[in-house]
């Protein structure tokens, strides 16, 4: 069909085609018509007049086909007439935004569920809503989707593990919770077999989301040899990987980029290490996906900063059916004890961390009195420091003070004195600065691993020390969560922050079940702010009594 040249349509013959020079359809079209393909042979783009479509939509703005040489037959009017007495929603999904339109007499069934946006004369919604408004719908409107749900697997997961006693307890709940919600269970104790069990018992396309690069091969790895997954039915989304398949295992940076393309490729979501899902960088991930089942699965659930309280709206409920002592006492997870110890600086250390903490708490006292608080004084300060300069000097002079009591020489040699004691044991030891990693690695002689080091390396170390091959192992901020690593006996904690999740996960590495009880040693620099890092992470505890499901 030439330019100029128009063409008239009958309830015969709905389809038309436009010339392209690009291949992208415009945009307004979508409101009349359903997009076939382009041929990229002869630069036509094919569409069909979807008559349910059009009759929701002024009957002037039909005449406006014409500019794209498109004429309705009398004929296809008064069709579209007649529909437009009927109640019928149309849905689709176009980039970030479920799109909607209805006939006068179903655009009331639309109000509550959905925003009505004047210029596009649309009613719009968030994805993750399509669900709901598809029940709220049911049965009093027709429904036209101009989205597939058939997003099944092709092929038939079979499973080789059967789930514990208390995970089978977490699944009930979660599935009597309609397939959504948020399992909180202790490091170790087997949260990833839960997710494949509802992979295995669902049979959709499946999305995993994970915090870290490592876990998208960790996971590939189980899906593989638990639920014989074919490897090519396995994609990878993230470091080097853009993977799109029917199970897809992608970083949460990754799916935070494409969300838009991600939005109705899956039916379930899996959220690991579900406290990040919650953040107001990444929750934009479940905001735009139709998918209408979702599992979380975390150790740590809370958050410092309350946004705990938007799992149900993300992903579901949270679910605790199961306590740590429980899982102790039958024997699934190690008991632990905690013992700190205390070093002192020397006197020149002391006296050059006073001085920089002068300076903070000087600041402090004079320009925010009446802030006792020292984490509400820190976040002020914070704030403060865009705009001055005094500020930014109290900051760098604490970060200078933080530095000397968390990373002391003194805190270096007690560890040489713990390596000699437990010389028999596996050891883990944390730091929160890499520069104390690389000493403790290079004074005695032990494997490291930070975030500089290559997945080779990586893998080549953790099977060292699973085999008993080296029994230390130092950690700069890489093995706290998620990361599957062998077993130790003792963990040594030179410093942190105050983060009671990070407190919690670093416990969590050494609670595989085993013939004694692991032991927790955490260096706490005397007469410093290391001291109330040390009282603030353990503040309060993840796991009370579990709740009735």
């Amino acid at each position: 069909m030439g330019e100029g040249l128009f063409k008239t349509l009958t309830l015969s013959d709905l389809d038309f085609e436009l010339p392209a020079s690009d291949g992208h359809p415009p945009s307004d079209l979508a409101r009349f018509a359903d997009y076939l393909g382009f041929d990229g042979a002869t630069g036509r783009r094919a569409y069909r007049l979807n008559l349910e479509r059009c009759a929701a939509l002024e009957e002037g703005e039909m005449r406006s086909l014409s500019r794209f040489g498109v004429r309705i037959s009398e004929e296809v009017l008064r069709e579209i007439s007649r529909l437009r007495g009927e109640r019928i929603v149309n849905i689709d999904l176009r980039g970030g935004d479920l799109v909607m339109t209805a006939t006068r007499g179903a655009e009331a069934l639309l109000h509550g569920h959905a925003v009505y946006e004047p210029r596009t004369a649309t009613y719009r919604a968030m994805p993750r809503s399509l669900w709901s408004i598809l029940d709220g719908l049911k049965g009093r409107c027709k429904l036209n989707l101009g989205l597939s749900l058939e997003l099944g697997l092709s092929f038939e997961p079979r499973p080789s593990f059967r789930l514990r006693s208390y995970q089978a307890r977490c699944y009930d709940a979660w599935r009597e919770r309609g397939f959504r919600g948020v399992i909180a269970l202790p490091t170790a104790a087997g949260k990833t077999f839960i997710a494949l069990q509802a992979i295995s018992e669902l049979r959709v396309r499946t999305l995993i989301v994970v915090p870290f690069i490592e876990l998208l091969h960790q996971w590939r790895r189980r899906l593989m040899d638990y639920l014989e997954a074919p490897e090519d039915r396995i994609g990878i989304y993230g470091g080097g990987y853009r993977e799109v398949r029917e199970i897809t295992v992608i970083t949460y940076d990754s799916a935070c980029l494409n969300a838009e393309e991600l939005s109705g490729e899956f039916m379930l979501m899996v959220a690991d290490e579900a406290h990040h899902s919650v953040a107001q960088e990444y929750r934009r991930i479940f905001d735009l996906s139709i998918a209408r089942y979702r599992l979380g699965l975390t150790a740590t659930p809370l958050r410092s900063d309350g946004l705990h309280r938007d799992y149900e709206e993300l992903i579901g409920p949270l679910i605790r059916v199961v306590s740590e002592d429980e899982l102790q006492r039958d024997g699934y997870i190690a008991r632990y004890k905690v013992e700190r110890i205390y070093v002192d600086l020397s006197p020149e250390a002391m006296a050059n961390y006073r001085s920089n903490m002068k300076v903070y708490e000087d600041y402090c006292r004079n320009s925010l009195r009446g802030v006792a608080d020292p984490v509400e004084r820190f976040q002020l300060c914070l704030k403060r420091a865009a705009r001055d300069p005094r500020a930014r000097e109290a900051l760098r002079a604490r970060s200078r003070a933080r530095m000397i009591a968390l990373s002391g020489e003194e805190k270096v040699e007690r560890v040489g004195e713990l390596l000699s004691k437990y010389r028999d044991k596996k050891v883990l030891i944390f730091s929160r600065y890499v520069d104390v990693v690389r000493e403790v690695s290079r004074r005695y002689l032990i494997p490291l691993i930070v975030a500089e080091t290559s997945n080779e390396e990586r893998r080549a170390v953790m099977e060292m020390f699973r085999r008993g091959e080296v029994t230390k192992l130092a950690s700069g901020m890489t093995l706290e969560e998620g990361i599957d690593i062998p077993d130790a006996q003792v963990g040594i904690i030179i410093s942190g922050s105050g983060s009671n999740r990070e407190y919690l996960q670093r416990i969590g590495r050494l609670l595989r079940p085993k013939g004694e009880e692991a032991l927790i040693i955490e260096l706490v620099t005397r007469g410093t702010l290391d001291q109330q890092l040390s009282r603030r992470r353990r503040r309060f505890r993840e796991w009370p009594k579990a709740e009735t499901p």
